[in-house]
């Protein structure tokens, strides 16, 4: 008995993951529907304390998935995240880039 409420308990976990996964994607649909375009912030920071601004278009949510799987398989030194936002927050091209005090950054 303990057994099959044990794995009840994993697959109520399981289904509220998928949930949650699912309703991601509604508000990607709903967002590329109104906005014509998913909008996406991304920021790291390597172990220099170089940090890293730069902002993304997808009209498409399989370049939104294949770019997302591709930045979060990086092997980051330091605090990084990948945010939807709106338009108007996307960063502007002058505020995009690498700053810091890394080898390369002038």
């Amino acid at each position: 008995m303990e057994n099959q409420v044990q794995k009840l308990k994993w697959r109520i976990e399981s289904l509220e993951e998928d949930l949650k996964e699912h309703r991601d994607v509604v508000k990607l649909y709903q967002t590329l529907t109104r906005d014509k375009a998913i909008y996406v912030n991304t920021y790291y920071r390597d172990c220099d304390g170089v940090e890293s601004y730069y902002s993304y278009k997808f009209t498409d949510l399989d370049d939104y998935f294949r770019q997302k799987r591709f930045f979060f398989e990086q092997e980051f030194e330091g605090s990084h995240s990948w945010d939807v936002v709106a338009p108007r927050d996307a960063y502007k091209e002058l505020e995009q880039g690498n700053f810091g005090q890394g080898w390369d950054i002038q």
